[in-house]
């Protein structure tokens, strides 16, 4: 059937409705019109639409197939530089870089020039020099992608000459930039563009110089993000976020000081950035609800911790909304809630922590078999982790299984000299009858913290060695840190041994009357 005029005037009108789709984001409303034109007549302009509806929606591959197709047809800068984009976002930096040129030969374009800087960038070029020209264009893409002075595409391009080696090119754009002008939003923006790139060290540079003509509140903002991703200079960072708070609060800078107080385990702190930052943020994120309700569990404010984390999930389900809020309820001891929030997180993602967390609550649900799987699946995500084989190995030694929990306990030790790990390694060695090794290791777990738990079972190696004295003392020990009834009834028996029976008795009569109070709490 021929193309009438008025069938190629339909074929039209749905390329351009679909173009008011694309722009207003209903991408498939934008894709139905584009096909129907296409289903009248193939045209490049169709193809050029759904190309770009596909870049938008992220599906690169059939985004390129319908933007060659368009480009087969007639060529066009705009189809050359979607193509150039969607090849970047595919990480094939030197396709993009060749397409983005074609699309500046037809048109010079600012979106084109952007792609192209930055395919130069990311390309394993590491002469700009050695891409015929694209020393040059980069100035281009620098001015067109910031929209500043043009000092400060100079020194963009001094800065990409720096990445490769080009000291002389570098020397000499930077003076040309400042010949040009030399201005503080210039290199502020300049600090920004290299932060993005990862170049923190220059990123730095370009922000303190920045800072010496204006002190502004972004400056200060974007020089502690450097430091921040720096990753070295923790007391820098929260110095440099807490000017730009005093030039003006934002709710992204509290965020990110919460987050480098957090990691510096200044969690009060933290928690008052991050409640800042939720007052002046209007509709607070996922991450921010996630972030302070984590720190909350932390310092072991559960109750609180627990309800922003629940906030957290129901703006977005996450893995680590649903693992943290894992953690929260292990803390207060609700473990069959905790091993549906870890398995939850397990759902949307296979992470180590969260199997570690599943492990230890089914644990103390004491389904065992169950636990022993999860600790091992952490373990086969991160074998690096000490944390899963001190879980394992307190499973292990609960099932009688010793010689598996000595095995599992000595690796932990490899990797961390841990007080617990040392406590269960001299623990099974107790149960096994080996005094000497139960002896030195429960000795090593006091050494790198005095906890009641070793103590105790140092004071029952002891008794079974026949030093009825040392035993006494360090029962003692264990009592002055914990109160705990089995301890007064091991005490009890020392003494009695020692023929100290009045005191035993009393002990005995302590320790009953410990159990009892027990009994009727977990009534």
């Amino acid at each position: 059937m021929s193309l009438t005029p008025l069938k190629r005037f339909f074929a039209y009108l749905r390329v351009r409705l679909g173009w008011i789709y694309l722009y207003k984001k209903k991408y498939r409303k934008a894709l139905n019109c584009f096909n129907k034109s296409n289903a009248i007549f193939e045209n490049r302009r169709a193809y050029e639409g759904i190309g770009n509806t596909l870049f938008k929606l992220k599906e690169y591959d059939l985004a390129i197939n319908s933007l060659e197709k368009s480009i087969s047809l007639r060529e066009s800068w705009l189809a050359y530089r979607e193509l150039g984009w969607s090849l970047f976002f595919k990480k094939e930096y030197t396709k993009a870089i060749n397409i983005f040129k074609k699309s500046i030969a037809i048109k010079p374009d600012w979106r084109s020039y952007q792609g192209l800087g930055w395919s130069i960038l990311k390309s394993e070029h590491k002469s700009l020099l050695e891409l015929d020209g694209e020393y040059h264009l980069m100035i281009g893409s620098y001015k067109s992608f910031h929209d500043i002075e043009y000092s400060n595409s100079y020194e963009g391009i001094a800065y990409a000459s720096m990445e490769a080696t080009l000291s002389t090119e570098a020397e000499r754009a930077f003076r040309n930039s400042l010949l040009l002008k030399e201005a503080w939003r210039s290199y502020r923006d300049l600090g920004m563009a290299l932060l993005k790139l990862n170049q923190y060290t220059y990123s730095i540079d370009a922000y303190i110089k920045s800072l010496k003509y204006k002190k502004d509140w972004r400056s200060y903002y974007g020089l502690a993000l450097a430091y921040h991703k720096f990753n070295s200079r923790g007391s820098k960072s929260i110095e440099f976020y807490r000017n730009s708070i005093k030039l003006k609060e934002h709710w992204r800078t509290y965020f990110n000081l919460g987050n480098m107080l957090e990691n510096t385990k200044q969690y009060s702190e933290a928690i008052i950035a991050y409640r800042k930052a939720i007052d002046l943020c209007n509709k607070p994120s996922s991450f921010l609800y996630l972030s302070i309700g984590s720190v909350l569990i932390r310092t072991s404010e559960h109750k609180e911790g627990i309800g922003y984390l629940n906030k957290s999930i129901d703006i977005k389900e996450t893995h680590e909304g649903y693992r943290e809020l894992g953690w929260g309820y292990y803390s207060t001891k609700k473990y069959h809630e905790a091993s549906i929030a870890f398995q939850n997180s397990i759902t949307i993602k296979k992470d180590w922590k969260s199997f570690h967390g599943l492990g230890k609550s089914l644990f103390k649900l004491n389904k065992y078999s169950e636990s022993i799987l999860n600790l091992k699946n952490s373990i086969i995500l991160r074998p690096k982790a000490w944390q899963p084989y001190r879980s394992l190995g307190w499973v292990f030694y609960r099932t009688n299984e010793y010689t598996e929990a000595l095995d599992i306990f000595l690796q932990a030790i490899e990797m961390k000299n841990d007080w617990y790990s040392y406590l269960g390694l001299g623990s099974t060695y107790l149960m096994l009858e080996n005094f000497e090794s139960a002896k030195k290791y429960l000795e090593k777990s006091i050494e790198i913290q005095k906890n009641w738990r070793a103590c105790r079972q140092l004071g029952i190696t002891l008794m079974e060695q026949g030093d009825q004295q040392k035993a006494i003392a360090i029962l003692r020990e264990s009592i002055k840190l914990n109160k705990n009834w089995k301890t007064y009834k091991y005490l009890g028996e020392a003494l009695f041994n020692n023929n100290e029976f009045l005191e035993s008795q009393m002990m005995i009569a302590k320790s009953n009357s410990l159990k009892e109070k027990d009994k009727n709490k977990s009534i």
